[in-house]
């Protein structure tokens, strides 16, 4: 069973490798199925490193069968060489020693039994040749009857025993398209005088080396498939642990920002992976540094325009203002009449007027500028949007509708997500055109161990080209206001250690929604 698994294992991987070729060839290396077929061309460096070891250890493996193979081949014709030669030798010696040998192999019946006994002894087949090198006998007539073989002497082994005068002789000859292995030694009497040659030809040479071949592949691809399946785990594993670090230095990157708080990696080998990671740790602290000048510059940047418009904004009031008092004083110094009195009211409720504007103004400015006092606690937020909810249920030309989940706790400080709620309402409130009946959808529900809040209007939208804009400080799309409402709302939300986003359509409406992190309920 292993030698048929074997079998087929090796014969489907040289199918996948000739199919690769082939897709590599016809459909380019570029295409997504030649990426398949081909694992060296793969992107991923663990695929291709897998992929090597395992042509390392196939080329290994093709390699020791190529030379176990000759080896075998080389040795086994050594082995036979020799082996027929001591029989040959054995034959032409027990024959010499047989008294009166020459009239033995003269008589025809005396010939075939010394020769018949002879290669029952030896197990092989035997041909006696005379000194002019004619066929006189042989083991296997029916090779002569059927003229299969000549009655001649192979005529170079017969030029190297007669007048090279070589003692034995192994030779290579032919029968019928097939190579067989023949050895050759003359036959002597008493007096030194040749009398025949004797002649043992093999002929199951080739049967007998391929079975051993045969058995030897099938032997080492059992036991180097077993290797093999080992190697190729073994590669998985090298190259996975290679990778690892590579693909750690990925995902860290993947994750780097630039104002976020990203982590060193810790690699203890000064190795080529080793240099990456320490370049990979200088630059993240290269870039913390280089994000905290940014958000210094920023913030430099962010109150010199915030000081720009608070000064624009004061100057507005200011200017009416001195024309007013101005206009007063000289009403004044032209003495009392009814014009004065009705100046002076008007006059007065136009300062008025402008100084409550200005106090709003340095009211916002200072809720967004100062840095509250923040009392977490907590408490269920369910029961502050209700009230915030209700409250704005009296507004004109406005349906407000609520699907608000009970007993919602969470640890923030309760007014400061109060001001958050009353600021999304009111948004939603002004967004929605004149013409339009507003439509306003509150909810609150409980997502991943979260609250989640969110407040949906059917106003005008936001445009694309003014989504980065919206937490922006000095940001506002009204007429009236500075423009610190979102950017208030976000700076307590996130305080809370929780998240502030919208979704807009133009002319469809847009939501808002406030994650804040839940508390165990008691």
């Amino acid at each position: 069973w292993l030698s048929t698994l074997t079998f087929t294992i090796v014969t489907l991987l040289f199918f996948g490798v000739f199919s690769s070729i082939g897709a590599y060839f016809l459909i380019g290396k570029t295409h997504p199925l030649s990426r398949a077929f081909l694992p060296f061309t793969n992107q991923y460096l663990s695929t291709r490193i897998q992929t090597s070891l395992t042509i390392i250890l196939l080329t290994g493996l093709l390699l020791s069968v190529y030379i176990i193979i000759n080896f075998i081949k080389a040795n086994y014709n050594q082995n036979l060489e020799d082996q027929l030669l001591n029989k040959v030798k054995n034959i032409s010696a027990t024959l010499q020693n047989k008294v009166d040998l020459s009239s033995k192999l003269n008589n025809v019946e005396q010939r075939t039994l010394i020769l018949n006994e002879e290669s029952s002894t030896y197990n092989v087949d035997i041909n006696l040749y005379s000194p002019n090198g004619l066929l006189l006998s042989s083991t296997k007539p029916y090779l002569t009857d059927e003229q299969i073989i000549g009655e001649q002497m192979n005529p170079k082994a017969f030029v190297k025993l007669s007048q090279e005068k070589l003692s034995q002789l192994l030779i290579q000859e032919e029968l019928e398209g097939s190579n067989y292995l023949s050895a050759y030694i003359p036959l002597f009497d008493g007096k030194s005088t040749i009398i025949g040659y004797v002649n043992t030809p093999f002929f199951g040479k080739n049967e007998e080396l391929n079975k051993q071949i045969s058995n030897l592949v099938v032997n080492i691809l059992n036991i180097y498939f077993l290797l093999l399946l080992g190697g190729v785990l073994l590669a998985y594993a090298i190259s996975r642990q290679i990778s690892k670090p590579l693909l750690l230095i990925r995902e860290k990157i993947a994750t780097t920002e630039l104002r976020g708080q990203n982590e060193l990696i810790t690699y203890n080998r000064d190795d080529e992976i080793g240099q990456l990671v320490k370049q990979y740790n200088k630059m993240v602290m290269e870039l913390e540094e280089s994000a905290n000048q940014m958000a210094e510059t920023e913030r430099e940047g962010a109150w010199r325009e915030m000081a720009k418009q608070v000064a624009h904004e004061i100057k507005n009031p200011l200017t009416p203002m001195k024309l007013s008092i101005q206009h007063l004083q000289r009403a004044y110094s032209s003495g009392p009449s009814e014009k004065l009195d009705s100046l002076f009211a008007k006059t007065s409720k136009l300062i008025i007027e402008q100084i409550e504007s200005l106090s709003n103004m340095a009211s916002e400015f200072s809720n967004f500028a100062k840095m509250p006092e923040d009392k977490f606690e907590v408490f269920d937020v369910a029961k502050i949007l209700r009230g915030t909810t209700d409250l704005f249920k009296r507004s004109e030309n406005v349906e407000i509708l609520a699907n608000i989940t009970p007993n919602v706790l969470v640890n923030a400080d309760p007014e400061q997500v109060r001001r958050v709620f009353n600021n999304l309402i009111k948004n939603a409130i002004q967004a929605i055109p004149e013409e339009r009946k507003g439509k306003i959808e509150i909810a609150l529900t409980e997502v991943d161990g979260k609250a989640s809040v969110t407040v949906k209007d059917n106003g005008k939208g936001i445009p694309l080209e003014n989504y980065k804009k919206v937490f922006v400080p000095n940001f506002s799309t009204k007429n009236s206001g500075m423009g610190l409402g979102l950017a208030i709302c976000r700076k307590i939300v996130e305080t809370a250690k929780g998240k502030i986003s919208f979704t807009s359509e133009i002319n469809i409406g847009t939501t808002f929604t406030v994650l804040l992190p839940q508390s165990e309920k008691a």
